[in-house]
C-alpha cells in the first residue's frame, strides 16, 4: 500500500509538471500501480493457486525494474536521494510477489 501511494504521487507530480517524456513515466508508474494492486488483490484472497502463480512473471519484472533502475541511478550525474527509497520498496514489492507466488 505504500508503493501504490508513492506510485500515486509520482502520477499526480507528471501531470502537473509535465517534463519531457512523462506520458512514459506516467504510463509506467500506472502499470507498477496495477501490478502492486494485484499483489494485494491476490494476497486478501485465501482460495487463489492459480492466481498466485501468476505472480511469478510481475514479482520478476518489478524485481529487475527496481535492481536496473538503481543501478542506472547510481551511475547517473545526478543522485536523487528519494528514488533510492522507492526504489528499494520496488524490491522489496517484487520479493513479496514472488514469495506469495511460491505459496501457491
Amino acid at each position: 500500500m505504500l508503493l501504490l501511494a508513492c506510485l500515486l504521487w509520482l502520477s499526480t507530480m507528471e501531470l502537473i509538471l509535465r517534463h519531457p517524456g512523462f506520458p512514459t513515466r506516467l504510463a509506467i508508474h500506472l502499470i507498477l500501480g496495477a501490478v502492486c494492486a494485484l499483489g494485494v488483490f491476490v494476497g486478501l484472497r485465501r482460495k487463489t493457486t492459480v492466481l498466485r502463480r501468476w505472480l511469478v512473471l510481475p514479482g520478476a519484472a518489478v524485481t529487475a525494474f527496481g535492481v536496473y533502475t538503481y543501478v542506472s541511478l547510481s551511475h547517473a550525474a545526478h543522485f536523487e536521494g528519494f528514488s533510492v527509497v522507492l526504489l528499494l520498496l520496488f524490491v522489496l514489492e517484487g520479493v513479496l510477489l514472488l514469495a506469495e507466488a511460491g505459496q501457491a
